[in-house]
């Protein structure tokens, strides 16, 4: 059966399909046991220097008070990070990778910084539309293997598939 399929698109499908769950099974058993083993000491010194920063502008804190001054809430920047992290990811991620393709691809095909082309534009679209799909399915995959907040880590998904479709795309 796989010979009818040989060179055809469903092939590549059930290949990448099977390289995926490899991949994964490969992943979440092998290297990040790995991975717990060297990150978490570094996790731990980042957490007690950070405790260390936290009192010590805890104290600050406390002399505002004092002085009757308004403070800030007292949410940490990482949970001000997941609770914003859709219009983070909007801002610094989505928006210049928009505007890096469309100035881009001008200056490759008029050789000018900026031209409304409609060919540009739909480029751009479908460099979103994928960017989209490829940083909402990791993000989902995050959210399977991941115990932690994966919120968090978003941002910095959809970051890293912008930089490998430009790369892909220009490069």
């Amino acid at each position: 059966m796989l010979d009818n399929l040989y060179g055809t698109f469903t092939f590549g499908l059930i290949i990448t399909s099977i390289a995926t769950l490899v991949g994964f099974v490969i992943f979440q058993y092998i290297l990040w046991p790995i991975l717990k083993l060297i990150l978490t000491p570094m996790i731990s010194v980042a957490l007690i220097i950070g405790e260390f920063f936290g009192k010590a502008f805890e104290n600050k804190e406390r002399i505002n008070k004092n002085k009757n001054t308004v403070s800030e809430n007292s949410d940490s920047f990482a949970s001000k990070f997941v609770n914003n992290y859709f219009s983070i990811t909007s801002i610094f991620v989505v928006l210049p990778f928009i505007f890096f393709i469309i100035c881009f691809e001008n200056l490759i095909i008029h050789k000018k910084f900026f031209t409304l082309d409609l060919n540009i534009f739909i480029d751009t679209f479908f460099a979103i539309f994928g960017l989209v799909i490829y940083g909402v399915a990791i993000s989902f995959g995050l959210k399977a293997l991941s115990k932690d907040n994966y919120k968090f880590y978003i941002p910095f998904v959809f970051l890293f598939m912008a930089f490998f479709i430009i790369k892909d795309k220009f490069f």
